[in-house]
């Protein structure tokens, strides 16, 4: 995990940065616990900074947030068995990188047992990692302008994630799928492109992942 929080850090401070110059930074600075997700914190940020209401800036960052259905839907089968709380805890702390390294080692380790245990290690120290960079950004907040680069960091994580997964013909037709979805449906309701490049990418990823099994037999 520590190369992955290597690479979010600055995505981090920068939150901070926007935190520091909300209209509360405590209230803001508490949602890097409670929302666990730079992309749907920052959502909130812009339009409750931008007078949007909290209704409207809660629903965009759950909308940011969907993908994490998909994301648990996939590794969920893992936590047959165990306590609502240790579920609970699991259900908070799934994000990108969390769940890349945790899918990662249930593909190489099937034991669930292991599994959880990598999991939760990964994610404690993606937690405390992620929330010391959004505070050192938000100490910054004075010196560092509100803005810059926040809009660009965002994709750019994105890129460092899904890049190592474009090696394979499923990754790169998933990829291309869901990129080309998210263009073409800019125009859609917020949030409603990124739910359609989710399930088309997956689903024409599963199907090129399938027929490459079939060759391969």
């Amino acid at each position: 995990m520590l190369p992955l929080l290597a690479s979010y850090a600055p995505f981090g401070c920068l939150i901070g940065v926007a935190v520091a110059h909300s209209s509360s930074p405590i209230a803001a600075w508490t949602g890097t616990w409670l929302i666990f997700g730079g992309s749907a914190h920052l959502v909130a940020l812009q339009l409750t900074a931008s007078g949007s209401g909290v209704l409207v800036a809660t629903l965009s960052a759950l909308a940011v947030n969907v993908r994490l259905l998909v994301y648990s839907a996939t590794i969920g089968p893992h936590w047959r068995g165990t306590s609502v709380r240790t579920r609970l805890v699991a259900a908070a702390t799934i994000v990108d990188p969390t769940w890349m390294v945790a899918s990662r080692r249930f593909d190489t380790d099937p034991a669930s047992l292991a599994g959880r245990s990598f999991y939760g290690g990964a994610s404690l120290v993606l937690w405390c990692g992620w929330a010391a960079c959004v505070t050192a950004g938000t100490f910054a907040g004075n010196v560092i302008p509100a803005g810059r680069g926040l809009e660009l960091l965002a994709p750019l994580c994105l890129i460092a994630m899904v890049a190592p997964r474009a090696r394979s013909r499923a990754g790169v037709a998933c990829v291309a799928t869901a990129a080309a979805i998210s263009v073409t449906g800019s125009s859609l309701p917020s949030g409603s492109a990124l739910m359609l490049a989710m399930v088309a990418g997956a689903g024409v990823s599963s199907v090129v992942r399938r027929s490459t099994t079939k060759e391969s037999r």
